[in-house]
């Protein structure tokens, strides 16, 4: 299982990036939908939404892609219990992914710059993950700031550390922080076009 997860925190700089495509890439989507009279709110709303799910299927079908190699190569015979302990952690680890990607579309709302969104990101990213183990070492309050980022959570999913953290608080994590991104994403795409009900330019 760790083997499956163990690239996680690798791919989370391809990840940024392919968020920050995708976003890109929804100008032209948004006139296309703007010309069919798709309210900007509900537009952005199913954007994003989309975008996170494109974005969690595929790492999902990464990792159950490199599950089967790690049960083939370490010459296991699969079992519906293996199945049954990997597929709890795959979905918890898939939202704290998706988290980390709406959390970089929503800096690149907010800013309009790839560069800066993605560096934000990554560097807190890095940064929140290596403290988290000075912080197990040495309980500093001032470092408890860096439990309001991914880092640690998504290190000690794919660890599958769960007696640092159980999987609910780590899956509660990934589900309030992708609510909040998407809560603010949409109201700054709402307010955007410079209308108060909805409707689009």
């Amino acid at each position: 299982m760790r083997s499956a997860f163990a690239g996680t925190s690798l791919f989370v700089p391809l990840i940024v990036c392919l968020a920050i495509l995708q976003e890109h890439g929804y100008k032209e989507g948004y006139r296309i939908s703007s010309a069919r009279g798709l309210a900007r709110f509900n537009g952005a709303l199913a954007h994003v939404l989309s975008s996170a799910l494109i974005i969690g299927a595929a790492y999902s079908a990464l990792c159950l892609l490199l599950f089967a190699i790690a049960i083939i190569r370490g010459g296991h015979n699969y079992s519906h219990d293996m199945l049954t302990a990997f597929l709890p952690a795959m979905i918890v680890n898939a939202v704290l992914v998706i988290s980390v990607a709406l959390e970089t579309v929503t800096i690149y709302r907010i800013t309009g710059s790839a560069v800066f969104s993605g560096a934000v990101v990554i560097i807190g990213f890095v940064m929140s993950l290596t403290l988290y183990g000075t912080y197990l070492q040495t309980p500093i309050p001032s470092l408890r700031w860096i439990f309001f980022l991914p880092g640690p959570y998504l290190g000690v999913g794919c660890a599958l550390g769960y007696s640092d953290m159980g999987q609910l608080t780590l899956l509660g994590y990934g589900v309030a922080a992708s609510c909040l991104s998407v809560l603010i994403y949409a109201l700054v795409s709402f307010r955007a076009g410079g209308v108060l009900n909805g409707s689009s330019d």
